[in-house]
């Protein structure tokens, strides 16, 4: 159904966006959210997160200050935008780290020993303003 309607298949997107630069992402974004409001669907945002380690250059890692400007960011962009996009729900990616090197097992609000890391708060600072 999303294809009919010019819309790539998730996966699809994320391989072919992973490839390009951050201006064409959000344009692409904006692109899909549009289409997928005119349907009328609420509209859930998932696994958004801010890896403070990788080791793959297409994937850069943040400081642990900049995973927190990120999360408010993100937090405050999403809770802005709610109504006009008919937001349901935004899921953080991991909210705990994992052993692992991956960057995918970094993103998490805590280390992998359960330490809170400076965006925890910033997180709950956030959830809890809504």
């Amino acid at each position: 159904m999303l294809e009919e309607k010019g819309i790539k298949d998730p996966k699809q997107l994320a391989e072919e966006l992973a490839q390009e630069d951050a201006e064409q992402v959000a344009k692409e974004m904006q692109r899909t959210i549009s289409s997928v409001r005119g349907m009328g669907a609420p509209i859930g945002v998932t696994e958004f997160g801010f890896p403070v380690y990788s080791s793959e250059p297409k994937v850069p890692a943040v400081s642990l200050s900049e995973q927190g400007l990120l999360v408010r960011e993100a937090l405050s962009m999403l809770l802005k935008k709610r109504k006009h996009l008919n937001l349901e729900r935004a899921v953080y990616y991991r909210i705990q780290d994992q052993p692992g090197s991956k960057w995918w097992y970094h993103t998490g609000l805590l280390t992998d020993t359960r330490d809170q890391r400076p965006a925890w708060g910033t997180f709950v600072a956030g959830v809890a303003a809504e």
